[in-house]
């Protein structure tokens, strides 16, 4: 069964839904091309100045179709997509993808909880580290290693972790849960 599913944004209150791409088993790369583009119209309006920046999460069952979704998504106009390590497929679709050498394509690694995650991400060659925590080890190693690491905030006090550590851009989550962007604007202040 083919599955695409992209979390719909309600502009009128303040962009703070999720987005994402997951994609499960598609029959051909050309159904997942036609299924982006169909979408140009609901991903291109929206801005850096509206919601900064907005990164496909992808949540792939096989390591071979990996590919697939990123042509798809260049095809679309999208350049880089977080890879999550949910499924047993993630490092194998990280590698992938970077095996493909697309032009100005950046491929990242999701849910990284562990240094053994990192290592391995790295390996397969993942670009960003994205964690749905601050881990003061999981950072510090990225950092060192030269890698973007968007660790997981929710409250301020990660926030002043993050600043701390030398991180400049961290991933509010759950954003949806925890007020959206009232709650982003008040951190920020």
């Amino acid at each position: 069964m083919s599955v695409f599913r992209l979390p719909t944004v309600d502009c009128r209150s303040c962009h703070s839904g999720r987005k994402s791409v997951i994609v499960r088993n598609w029959p051909s790369a050309r159904q997942l091309r036609s299924s982006l583009r169909s979408l140009r119209g609901v991903l291109l309006p929206i801005t850096v100045d509206d919601v900064g920046p907005v990164i496909p999460v992808v949540v792939i069952d096989e390591a071979s179709r990996a590919g697939d979704v990123a042509l798809a998504l260049a095809d679309g106009g999208i350049y880089f997509a977080e890879v999550t390590l949910r499924t047993d497929a993630g490092l194998g679709a990280i590698a992938a993808i970077a095996d493909l050498n697309i032009p100005g394509f950046t491929v990242g690694a999701g849910t990284v909880l562990s240094r053994d995650d990192l290592e391995r991400s790295l390996a397969a060659g993942a670009q960003f580290i994205v964690s749905p925590g601050f881990d003061d080890d999981l950072v510090s190693r990225a950092l060192d290693a030269g890698v973007a690491v968007l660790p997981g905030v929710a409250t301020a006090t990660e926030v002043q972790r993050a600043i701390a550590a030398g991180v400049d851009t961290v991933k509010f989550f759950p954003a949806d849960r925890l007020g959206g962007l009232p709650t982003i604007a008040a951190l920020a202040a």
